[in-house]
Order: structure tokens, then C-alpha cells, then sequence
């Protein structure tokens, strides 16, 4: 049996730490001022939705664009009571017309910041042993 004393000393530890835990991963998400940007703020963050240049409908799939130009073709499965399904396809004319329409992929490559991890850095450009832990826990 443990003493109350060394049991209450316990559970204030484990809870500061839960607590600082908790604290550091809320604290994380805004560990990155480089990614806040107009569209991505810390009043509001950004989203697969916010960002999109689509509006999606409440409920549903999104209509088809453009709809498969090339029809379906039949194969013959080569013995009696078995089937082959195919779905109509697109022409490469198709493909390249949607392509034309989508929007420009932009992508601003992050600063180089090594002030957490210089001594990694040291080690990667100028040679030496580098240790790594690697922790997973299954879910």
C-alpha cells in the first residue's frame, strides 16, 4: 500500500504533466507563423473548403464538368454466365481541355530555419553520427 502522501505527490506530477502536454499540442498548432498568410489565420484557419476555388453543394456529388467523351466498350468474358463491366472513358482531347481549365498550382517552399535542431543540421552537412528515436504507438 502506498502512502497518501507519495500517492497525492504523484498524481500532481502525472497531472502537470498531462497538463503541459495538453498545453504544448494546443500550443503547436500556431508553432508556425511562417504558414499564417491572408487566407490562413490564426482568427481563421484554413481549409480544404475555405481554400477551394469550388463551391460544393450541401448535399450530393458535384455535377459533372465535363462528361465522359469516349463510350464504355463491351468485352466478351469467354464463358457463359460471367460479366465484364467498364465505365466510359475520357478522349486525351478531353483531358487536355480540362487541364487547361484547372487553376495554376502555387507552392512557396518554407524558410530554411535550423535554430531548433542546429546540431543536426551541424551533423547533417558536416558529417558525424546522428541518432533517431522513433516512437508509434498502435491505434
Amino acid at each position: 500500500m502506498m502512502k497518501p502522501d507519495l500517492l497525492l505527490a504523484r498524481r500532481i506530477v502525472f497531472g502537470i504533466s498531462l497538463g503541459t502536454t495538453l498545453i504544448r499540442s494546443i500550443l503547436a498548432q500556431d508553432a508556425a507563423p511562417a504558414d499564417r498568410n491572408t487566407v490562413n489565420t490564426t482568427n481563421r484557419p484554413g481549409g480544404m473548403m475555405a481554400d477551394s476555388p469550388v463551391k460544393f453543394p450541401k448535399e450530393g456529388a458535384l455535377p459533372a464538368k465535363f462528361s465522359p467523351d469516349v463510350r464504355a466498350k463491351t468485352y466478351d468474358p469467354g464463358e457463359k454466365d460471367y460479366y465484364l463491366f467498364s465505365t466510359p472513358e475520357r478522349s486525351l482531347a478531353q483531358i487536355a481541355s480540362i487541364q487547361a481549365e484547372m487553376p495554376a498550382g502555387r507552392f512557396t517552399p518554407p524558410p530554411m530555419d535550423w535554430t531548433p535542431l542546429q546540431r543536426t543540421h551541424r551533423i547533417l552537412t558536416e558529417g558525424g553520427e546522428l541518432r533517431l528515436l522513433a516512437w508509434a504507438t498502435a491505434s
